[in-house]
């Protein structure tokens, strides 16, 4: 395992792995207890996924898919925010607005 504090060798190594020039170590291989402990020291501790990755011999996108495992971390899920219906009828002068009379044919 490669010394996490060591900011130039967690760099070198993680362009190698994401060009795909660096096997990764544990590619594919199971989560086990011992990792899922490290993991959460490593997370809890302020360590990046990176980083974390780096440590374990894993990718940075199984090392986020663990994180959200084992529910160390959730996603916040924001809804998309609904448009308003804005009068499109070009005679109105409140075109693009809010503020067209309703009656209008195309009022929103």
């Amino acid at each position: 395992m490669i010394n996490i504090d060591n900011t130039e060798d967690v760099r070198h190594v993680l362009r190698n792995m994401r060009t795909n020039y660096y096997e990764i170590e544990n590619y594919r291989e199971p989560w086990n207890e011992v990792d899922n402990d490290i993991l959460r020291n490593l997370f809890y501790g302020g360590y990046g996924i990176s980083y974390i990755a780096v440590y374990l011999g894993r990718s940075e996108r199984a090392t986020f898919k663990q994180v959200e495992n084992l529910e160390l971390f959730r996603r916040i899920y924001k809804p998309s925010a609904t448009p308003k219906k804005r009068c499109r009828c070009s005679a109105c002068p409140l075109n693009g607005t809010d503020a067209c009379p309703k009656d209008c044919d195309y009022a929103g």
